[in-house]
C-alpha cells in the first residue's frame, strides 16, 4: 500500500484501528510532509502525538483568526471565498488538523482590497515578502500579510491564476466569472463562499501542477481525492463543461489518469475519455514514465 492509499484508507476509516505495515521510514517521511496528526489517531508514537498536538494548535489559531477577521468583513459587506486548505481542512477532512496548513487563503472583489488591507493592517497585520509592490502588481493576490503575535500568515487574492499565466486568458478563470462557480457556505457561523466541488477539482488540479513537490502536490492529491469521494451525477456535468473551457487539460489528465489507475476513486469514463483527447502532451510512454515518476518522488518520498 502506498502512502496515498494509506492516508486515503485512514481518513475515509477515522474511528477505526487499521492495521497496515508501516514502516518507521514512511511514518518519518509523512509526518515531515505534516499528516502526523492523522497517523496518530492510528499509530501511538510520542512523535506523532507531539505533531498532533502541534497541528491542534496552529489549526486553532488559524481558525480563531479567521473567525476574527470575517467578523469585520461582515461588517462592511464584504463577501469572502474560502480558498485552499482553510477551505478543503474544514469541508472535507474529518477534523481540520489532519490537513496541513501553511498560510490562509481568501478572495475578495477587487474593489474591495483597500478596505480589507485596513481591516487587516489595523488588527496586528503587515505585508511581508522578498519580492518588492511591483512584483504583485502581476500576480492574483496582493503582498502576503503576516501576524507576528500569532504567527499566521494571510494571501488576499482578487483572482485565482497570475495574469502572466497562459491560463489567465481563459475564460473560466476571470475573476468576474468566479461568482458563478461558488456556493454559499459556513465557516463557524459565518456566511461565507466556496467553489462547488466541480470547480475546487479543476482549481486544485490546475495548481497541481505548480505544486511538483514531495509536499505541495502529495497534499493536491490527497484533497483530490476527498473532493472526488463528493462528486454526484450533476457536479460530473459541470466538470465536463469546465474542461471544455480549459485550452488545454494536460495537467488535469495526468493527475486523474494516476488516481483512476491506481487509487480507489471513481472516475467516469467518458471524463477520462474527454480529458485525455483534449490535450497533446501525453502518450501512453509519457503517462506510464510520470506516473512512475509520481509515484516514487511524490507518493514515496524516494
Amino acid at each position: 500500500m502506498n502512502n496515498l492509499s494509506l492516508l486515503t484508507t485512514l481518513l475515509n476509516k477515522p474511528q477505526t484501528t487499521v492495521t497496515v505495515p508501516v514502516s518507521i521510514r514512511t511514518v518519518n517521511w509523512l509526518t515531515e510532509n505534516g499528516m502526523g496528526p492523522l497517523l496518530f489517531q492510528h499509530l501511538s508514537l510520542p512523535k506523532l502525538q507531539a505533531a498532533s498536538l502541534q497541528s491542534t494548535v496552529i489549526t486553532e489559531t488559524y481558525k480563531q483568526a479567521l473567525n476574527e477577521l470575517l467578523t469585520r468583513l461582515e461588517q462592511l459587506n464584504i463577501e469572502t471565498t474560502l480558498l485552499k486548505g482553510i477551505s478543503i481542512a474544514h469541508q472535507l477532512y474529518p477534523a481540520a488538523i489532519h490537513r496541513p496548513m501553511r498560510d490562509m487563503d481568501i478572495l475578495v472583489k477587487f474593489k474591495d482590497l483597500a478596505a480589507v488591507h485596513e481591516v487587516l493592517i489595523n488588527t496586528g497585520y503587515a505585508q511581508r515578502s522578498r519580492y518588492n509592490a511591483s512584483f504583485y502588481q502581476n500576480m492574483h493576490h496582493v503582498m502576503p500579510y503576516y501576524h507576528s503575535g500569532k504567527n499566521i500568515w494571510l494571501e488576499v487574492h482578487h483572482g485565482i491564476i497570475p495574469p502572466t499565466e497562459s491560463l489567465a486568458s481563459c475564460a473560466l478563470f476571470r475573476p468576474e466569472m468566479l461568482d458563478n462557480y461558488c456556493e454559499p457556505s459556513d465557516f463557524y457561523g459565518h456566511p461565507v463562499k466556496r467553489f462547488n466541488i466541480a470547480f475546487q477539482l479543476i482549481y486544485t488540479s490546475v495548481h497541481w501542477s505548480e505544486k511538483l513537490s514531495e509536499h505541495g502536490g502529495f497534499i493536491a492529491m490527497l484533497d483530490t481525492i476527498l473532493l472526488l469521494q463528493k462528486m454526484q451525477a450533476r457536479d460530473w456535468q459541470n466538470f465536463e463543461v469546465y474542461i471544455k473551457q480549459l485550452p488545454d487539460t494536460a495537467t488535469v489528465a495526468l493527475m486523474f489518469s494516476y488516481l483512476d489507475k491506481y487509487e480507489d476513486v471513481d472516475i467516469p469514463e467518458n471524463v477520462m475519455h474527454s480529458l485525455l483527447q483534449h490535450q497533446k502532451p501525453l502518450n501512453k510512454i509519457t503517462i506510464y514514465i510520470l506516473h512512475k515518476l509520481i509515484r516514487e518522488y511524490m507518493i514515496d518520498g524516494n
